[in-house]
């Protein structure tokens, strides 16, 4: 995941980008809020180099060199005096709440099944900290974010909590403009995760 507070990046795919800018031979940037649409658009068009996405998105970039980046579950975060998280994978204990989640989640099985079973899922492209101020405005019972946002948001939200984990696994894809752009990219991974920062990570 990858965050914004007070101007700085935080989260793994920031942590992970800003790292390689130093061993690659490009500055590595990154969007928030680009749809998928926009990225394959700037793939063919040549102003992106790599996208990373979704596992569900993966056969829309086909023709590009793809590979995974890493594996996840999502969470789930609620304030601290919600009732108890027990049944968290049983939509039935979730219907008529209110919940948030990326835009990501929203090709997942669980997904359709919440949407199916009473359950009010909006799905964002608010990053995790956003999705946390809009549930502490009143905006939603609980939000679903990846682990490193949960984490930020625990830090920052002493009110908030992470509640339990989704059972289903999400995937996060790398495709790549051309076959150097990869060489170049997995060679600066391949010595980072030789770094006592990357073991911190991971």
């Amino acid at each position: 995941g990858c965050c914004v507070a007070g101007g700085e990046r935080y989260g793994f795919v920031a942590d992970l980008a800003d790292s390689l800018s130093a061993r690659c031979a490009h500055t590595i940037d990154i969007s928030l809020d680009t749809p998928i649409e926009n990225m394959l658009e700037g793939m063919r068009t040549g102003t992106l180099d790599i996208a990373v996405i979704p596992a569900y998105a993966k056969e829309q970039f086909e023709e590009y060199h793809t590979e995974s980046l890493y594996t996840t579950n999502y969470i789930l975060v609620m304030p601290r005096w919600a009732s108890s998280a027990r049944g968290i994978n049983s939509t039935e204990a979730w219907k008529g709440k209110r919940v948030l989640s990326d835009i990501s989640f929203h090709p997942t099985a669980t997904f359709q099944q919440m949407s199916t079973s009473g359950v009010r899922c909006d799905t964002t492209l608010l990053d995790g900290l956003q999705m946390a101020q809009r549930m502490v405005s009143g905006g939603a019972d609980a939000i679903i974010c990846e682990p490193s946002d949960a984490e930020l948001i625990r830090f920052l939200y002493r009110d908030l909590r992470a509640v339990g984990t989704i059972e289903e696994p999400y995937e996060v894809i790398l495709a790549f403009a051309d076959g150097h752009t990869r060489h170049e990219f997995n060679h600066a991974l391949e010595e980072f995760s030789l770094t006592e920062d990357y073991a911190t990570m991971v």
